[in-house]
């Protein structure tokens, strides 16, 4: 890009002096008359130095043009600028760090299993925010890893902290690892295959049983006497049936944050935002503010992103298909990873204006085997 000067030229004589220029090869882009005596003139500045040998000419450079214009302008406001431009980038860290994390859990070991399961997804002190889909993913992931600790986990951001909600899974703690123990049902069920590892089992497979039958004992028996008391070790893979009650909404709104953002001026009285810029549908997030306390009134510099309205309306049979794929994934859930759905019915089904409400019957083909102490003594003869 060339670089311009506008100069003023004064002299009694303005027009001799003009062709006085001209004359020597410097090339006027345009000419304004400011009086009889004065006249503004655009030339490049590389015929500046031209201007400067010819003899009594006054001339004064009012203003540039171009590049090197805004070269200038840049140079005298450098260090407003880089400060400006370090906080902007400053706030824009802070604003998408996170600083702490905390657990709300009482149980120390779980809650240290769980500091370094966030770890491994980089969530940890000084990382950046995930994002919503992301935090779904691993709040998915975690509470798969560790279904047989946790019942329910929830990230939440405030700020610049995560805070993990997270409610234990109740657990039977008094079983002692050494001592003689039984194989138990945790559910009612149809057995449909025992993998007995040590003890003996007592109801055979394609029974049903009711939870807390015993289906390996620890107890020998000979004679129907009790010759010795071992721990039980075994899986028992039953056919087990699950209720789920669940509401689905036939409309649907959403809000999705697309990349696509840019900074602008604003100001914000009361609650409303007035940008520079806008999109159609965004939000606006502030970089540089000043408030005052007396009015509500706020100006400064704000991140405005877009942000992509979602609007649906779903018939009763997609709503449908949808509530029975949540109900599906709470199932399996409390599931092994060997652990499947045989098959679902609906057994109940209710629609309005607005939402369904249906109860969903699900066949599944589980691990029911639980580990319980045994309280059998040994016979003793003589």
């Amino acid at each position: 890009m060339n670089n311009y000067l506008y100069i003023k030229i004064s002299d009694k004589n303005i027009n001799k002096t003009i062709l006085k220029i001209r004359n020597n090869n410097i090339n006027i882009l345009k000419i304004k008359y400011l009086s009889n005596n004065e006249v503004l003139l655009l030339i490049n500045k590389n015929d500046y130095k031209k201007i400067n040998k010819i003899r009594n000419i006054k001339q004064k450079i009012v203003s540039e043009k171009g590049l090197n214009k805004y070269k200038t302008i840049i140079n005298y406001y450098k260090i407003p600028i880089f400060i400006f431009l370090i906080s902007v980038l400053m706030l824009y860290i802070l604003t998408n760090i996170i600083f702490e994390i905390d657990i709300e859990l009482d149980n120390k070991s779980l809650k240290n299993k769980l500091y370094k399961e966030l770890k491994n997804y980089n969530i940890k002190k000084y990382s950046y925010k995930k994002n919503y889909n992301d935090i779904q993913k691993i709040k998915k992931d975690i509470l798969y890893n560790h279904k047989d600790d946790i019942e329910w986990l929830e990230i939440k951001q405030s700020g610049y902290k995560y805070i993990i909600n997270v409610v234990e899974r109740k657990k039977n703690n008094n079983i002692i690892s050494n001592d003689s123990t039984n194989i138990i049902a945790s559910r009612s069920g149809i057995i449909k295959r025992i993998i007995n590892e040590s003890g003996e089992t007592i109801i055979d497979e394609n029974n049903y049983v009711n939870k807390g039958d015993i289906i390996i004992s620890g107890s020998i028996k000979l004679n129907d006497k009790i010759k010795s008391t071992i721990k039980s070790k075994g899986k028992v893979y039953a056919e087990t049936w699950y209720n789920v009650k669940i509401s689905y909404p036939l409309y649907y709104k959403e809000k999705v944050y697309l990349k696509e953002y840019k900074y602008t001026p604003f100001i914000k009285i009361n609650n409303k935002y007035y940008n520079l810029f806008n999109y159609k549908n965004n939000i606006n997030i502030p970089i540089i503010s000043y408030k005052n306390k007396l009015i509500p009134f706020e100006i400064g510099i704000c991140k405005l992103r877009k942000i992509k309205i979602i609007n649906k309306k779903y018939s009763i049979y997609q709503a449908k298909k949808k509530a029975i794929k949540i109900s599906k994934e709470k199932v399996l859930q409390r599931l092994d990873k060997d652990s499947f759905i045989i098959n679902e019915k609906t057994l109940k089904f209710y629609s309005n204006s607005s939402k369904i409400d249906m109860e969903v019957f699900f066949s599944v083909y589980e691990n029911i085997a639980k580990e319980e102490i045994n309280i059998d003594e040994i016979d003793k003869e003589g």
